[in-house]
């Protein structure tokens, strides 16, 4: 993901992690891996659940490794809820990516939201 992060800031993606340790294990894990996007904490599980992805071994609970591709508007563009760090996962999520509009282009301005009927 580090490798790739260009990419994906070139694609106006904003890419987080999640997981449902503390701050600062947090800043620990990301400042080892020098990961360039920040992590966010999910103490209860809230976010993690709601996706699909709280995990639970014994007695610890987790976020299981998972992708998102959310839009703007909150639409899902791609789901991965048990991505695996395999060659297919990595290639599925970035051609995910690659089919995004660049972040400058006219197709990827924000749209106005249409009221309910």
């Amino acid at each position: 993901m580090r490798e790739r992060h260009a990419e994906f800031a070139r694609k106006g993606v904003r890419v987080f992690g999640l997981s449902l340790d503390d701050a600062d294990s947090h800043r620990k894990f990301r400042d080892k891996l020098q990961l360039p996007f920040p992590l966010l904490v999910d103490a209860g599980g809230t976010v993690a659940a709601a996706y699909g992805v709280k995990k639970a071994m014994g007695p610890v609970n987790y976020a299981g490794r998972s992708f998102f591709l959310i839009a703007r508007d909150g639409k899902i563009l791609y789901a991965d809820p048990a991505f695996g760090l395999d060659d297919a996962g990595w290639a599925a999520l970035f051609k995910a990516v690659a089919a995004l509009p660049d972040a400058g282009s006219p197709a990827a301005a924000p749209r106005a939201a249409s009221a309910p009927a």
